[in-house]
């Protein structure tokens, strides 16, 4: 290269610099905007924090927690080491998601230049800013954001040994990072292989001293972490037979009927639930351009060898995508847009690649003249990718979704409800126990019955399956008396989701809506000051469920009045008429 293309690449490093800093303000800004927002919690949230809130640090090693969730270990004590300071709220359950989701970005960025080069890590790093699911994910109280941010930190701490293999102090941080990361993350195990496999195969690494012994400890130590983890936490969860069957649909299991379609779906949950979330059901054209943009930069690391790394920075980032994939079709782990989160950043990164040497195949670097052309179309690029997805976020940063904006609505109830009965849609039994709960003095005999009457073997499961009869005088004793009233748990409907097929019908069993409805009207007759309300409160439901009980209701006599509804979220004011 002359040294007036070298002059021009120099000049060019401060733009792309200023560009991954304006990416990283705004990937941040979006981040924060979403956290004060302050959205309720919704379902998949409330059926972990609960547990977070009611349980010591050893019980949340006890899996599944309630409600058949499971979480990494440190990532529950942080949470609950937070609430303990903070107090039981949206903010400070969510600070831990919030941090991860803001640091992945100057990770991203350091280590993409680290490993592969600036303009690599700048489109990655335009991606992961304005990537929706890694906004999202950075506002809820759940483990993945966390997942990815410890997939990048270790991404870039493998690229700082491989960069200075003889540092000391890079092996200290890697392994710190690997401890905690084997801690706060469960599918880290995918990247800390890679990351053990990348160092072997570098070269530089291997002519370091005492190599081999710096890699048997990380081996060691990691190894020994993660599998203590997994056979006093995590195994009890990963066998349960619920969690099997309702996971069973997207592992990659050879020789299923539609093995074909499950290929489809992992690639889409892959390669490009993290660039387009907005497109859930991606033509087979742009499925097959993703998984052609992947492997074309999976092949370019791999044959993009060197004197200085080797193809350390092809398994780093291609191994953890393949173990993945192996684990699947071992019934291992499932292919599911969040629990495939962490791979977000290796994918991105291997985007970067691809772009970048195409790029620099179409238009090499031959001159000043065609340096200057390369970067002025990488840089028309990167402005399009980041007005196209900054476009697609727009409207929800500036009005951002609420699911199942149950908060303000159950604070209502309470005010105005009196003595009057409640009955609680089995969907809704994780909102009410949050938000009807002073966690000042939390009530917890109270807490833990609903946990075990709403949990995956109670009466009042949310996702219980079909009994295949008719319902006939079920959840009589499913009745709590509390502050002077009576709150009436919703039996399971009957309709089982399974991921990656949802429900197979939303129609509740025969009899259902009947059954609830004698329920709540035996329980008004009951009431010994002659009041003929009562209140119902669905989230987390479809309109047939709805509709099913109201028209039920309606049949002996109940007339029913919305007095609030936010998005899923409905409570109705019901009367009845005397009985004859």
């Amino acid at each position: 290269m002359t040294a007036d293309a070298i002059a021009s690449g120099a000049r060019w490093q401060g733009p792309v610099r200023a560009a991954a800093v304006g990416a990283m303000v705004v990937g941040a800004t979006l981040r924060l905007l979403a956290f004060a927002d302050r959205r309720p919690l919704w379902f998949d949230e409330l059926m972990l924090t609960l547990s977070i809130g009611t349980r010591s640090y050893a019980d949340l090693a006890h899996q599944p927690l309630d409600y058949g969730q499971t979480a990494p270990l440190f990532f529950l004590w942080a949470e609950r080491l937070a609430t303990r300071l903070a107090g039981m709220g949206e903010w400070t359950l969510r600070a831990l998601p919030l941090a991860s989701g803001l640091a992945l970005l100057p990770f991203l960025w350091s280590a993409g230049r680290r490993l592969l080069g600036e303009r690599e890590a700048l489109l990655a790093l335009v991606l992961a800013a304005l990537s929706q699911p890694l906004i999202y994910y950075s506002n809820e109280a759940k483990q993945y954001a966390s997942d990815a941010f410890f997939s990048t930190a270790l991404v870039w701490g493998a690229a700082g040994v491989l960069t200075a293999p003889t540092r000391r102090r890079r092996w200290s941080e890697l392994t710190i990072i690997g401890v905690l990361a084997a801690g706060f993350s469960q599918p880290s195990v995918f990247v800390l292989v890679a990351v053990l496999a990348a160092l072997a195969l570098s070269p530089e690494v291997r002519a370091a001293p005492k190599w081999r012994a710096r890699l048997a400890a990380l081996s060691m130590a990691w190894g020994a972490l993660a599998a203590t983890l997994y056979a006093l936490v995590y195994r009890a969860a990963a066998t349960d037979p619920y969690m099997r069957r309702v996971w069973s649909a997207v592992f990659l299991t050879p020789g299923v009927p539609d093995f074909t379609t499950r290929v489809g779906v992992s690639v889409r949950e892959l390669l490009l639930r993290t660039v387009l979330p907005d497109w859930p059901e991606a033509t087979r054209t742009t499925l097959a351009l993703a998984a052609l943009a992947y492997v074309g930069g999976a092949g370019v690391l791999w044959l993009r060898a060197n004197a200085r790394h080797g193809r350390a920075p092809a398994a780093l980032l291609t191994l953890p995508v393949v173990g993945v994939l192996a684990a699947s079709a071992l019934g291992a782990y499932p292919v599911a847009p969040r629990l495939v989160l962490f791979l977000a950043p290796v994918v991105l990164l291997t985007y970067g690649t691809a772009v970048t040497a195409v790029i620099d195949a179409w238009l090499g670097p031959t001159s000043p003249a065609g340096l200057r052309l390369r970067n002025a179309v990488y840089a028309v690029l990167v402005l399009f990718v980041a007005w196209w997805r900054f476009n697609a976020l727009r409207e929800e940063a500036v009005h951002p979704r609420r699911y199942e904006d149950t908060r303000d609505m159950i604070a209502f109830y309470l005010r105005r409800a009196g003595s009057d009965p409640v009955y609680l849609y089995a969907g809704g039994v994780p909102s009410w126990a949050f938000y009807t709960t002073d966690w000042r003095a939390p009530n917890t005999a109270r807490l833990a019955w609903l946990a075990n009457v709403a949990g995956p073997s109670g009466p009042a499961f949310e996702n219980i399956a079909s009994r295949g009869r008719r319902v006939s005088h079920e959840g009589d004793s499913l009745v709590y008396e509390t502050q002077g009233r009576l709150e009436l748990i919703g039996i399971g409907i009957g309709a089982e989701y399974l991921e990656g097929q949802g429900r197979p019908h939303s129609v509740p069993d025969s009899g259902w809506a009947e059954n609830e409805a004698r329920r709540l009207r035996e329980a008004v007759d009951r009431r010994a000051d002659g009041g003929r309300s009562a209140w119902v409160y669905f989230t987390h439901h479809s309109d047939v469920q709805r509709e099913a009980l109201l028209a039920a209701l309606r049949r002996i006599g109940a007339s029913a009045v919305v007095v609030r509804s936010a998005d899923t979220a409905v409570l109705y004011h019901v009367t009845f008429e005397p009985q004859p």
